[in-house]
């Protein structure tokens, strides 16, 4: 009995199962504009490396404690070469650039729509035990279709500045993307992208001498932060000493894990989260998908080969 389609539809399901919805409409929109710039893969040293950061991945996926879970989760990385192979055409031309932001905006809408719906009546989605929509974090954080606040934050802002600076190009569509994505972008309650945004607008209105509106930025955004009560309690919780103990809690567990199993290739992509509960006591347990430092997580994660 041939049991190669059961084999390759319990992968698929997996796959679903594992990755955010957003990421393979992300992956669809960047693989179209790809196609429509007929991108071909660069020989340069900085492509170079992002080839090798995918195959330290795979490696690592091969020695992982938890190997079919890493290699699913690896998976993710072919979104990020894919999303480095559109940014490589973004300063070729003003166009690219362009037509980059019109694929980027669409996302933004979709995304944020759901959040926004989300916020003014949590719901969330699961079909076929596929998680399409995560439940809202506490306090109603919105979670979209990226099953993260913080995620589905950072997409937002990171590009808000170039959808300012290119209004003028599709004044319609960019503006509709600014205005939906900053209000799920200040529902996420997000602190770290909001501080973030701060910087950005305040160094690119500076940059371009524009300095009463570098402060007008900082301002507007510190006088949601106020006002908005939830923003503004999660603005002060960051001084909590719980805050501190979950961050050093998490940085301890992961040099154990570290430790533990393999410094050279980690314990394997997105397996912190699955081993953080034998590495903590059960008073202090809750349940975390990363530690709190991107690159102590890539260590402990991918090893030695991946943070190199």
């Amino acid at each position: 009995m041939n049991r190669q389609p059961e084999k390759s539809s319990t992968l698929i399901y997996l796959a679903l199962v594992l990755a955010p919805v957003s990421a393979y409409i992300s992956a669809l929109l960047i693989i179209i504009f790809i196609f429509l710039r007929r991108v071909k893969p660069e020989k340069d040293t900085l492509s170079l490396l992002q080839y090798l950061l995918l195959f330290s991945a795979f490696i690592s996926s091969l020695f992982a404690v938890h190997k079919g879970i890493s290699f699913l989760s690896s998976l993710a990385f072919i979104i990020y070469i894919l999303s480095f192979l559109a940014g490589s055409l973004f300063f070729r031309e003003e166009k690219d650039l362009i037509r980059f932001l019109t694929f980027y905006s669409i996302s933004i809408i979709i995304y944020s729509v759901v959040g926004i719906a989300q916020f003014i009546k949590p719901f969330h989605l699961i079909v076929a035990g596929i998680h399409i929509i995560d439940k809202p974090y506490p306090v109603r954080r919105i979670t979209s279709l990226v099953h993260n606040p913080l995620i589905l934050a950072s997409y937002c802002y990171f590009f808000f500045p170039f959808l300012l600076g290119y209004l003028k190009k599709r004044k319609i569509l960019f503006s509709i993307a600014l205005i939906i994505g900053g209000i799920a972008f200040v529902l996420t309650q997000s602190r770290a992208p909001i501080i973030g945004l701060a910087v950005i607008l305040f160094s690119y209105a500076i940059l371009k001498k524009r300095y009463a509106y570098a402060f007008i930025s900082v301002g507007v955004l510190t006088l949601i932060v106020l006002l908005i009560e939830p923003l503004r309690i999660r603005f002060f919780s960051t001084f909590s000493s719980f805050s501190d103990v979950s961050r050093i809690v998490s940085y301890r567990a992961g040099i154990k894990m570290f430790l533990d199993h393999n410094p050279v290739t980690g314990i394997g992509i997105n397996n912190f989260s699955i081993l953080f509960k034998e590495y903590v006591s059960p008073e202090l347990y809750h349940p975390l998908p990363y530690i709190h430092s991107m690159f102590l997580n890539f260590l402990v994660e991918t090893g030695i080969i991946g943070l190199t």
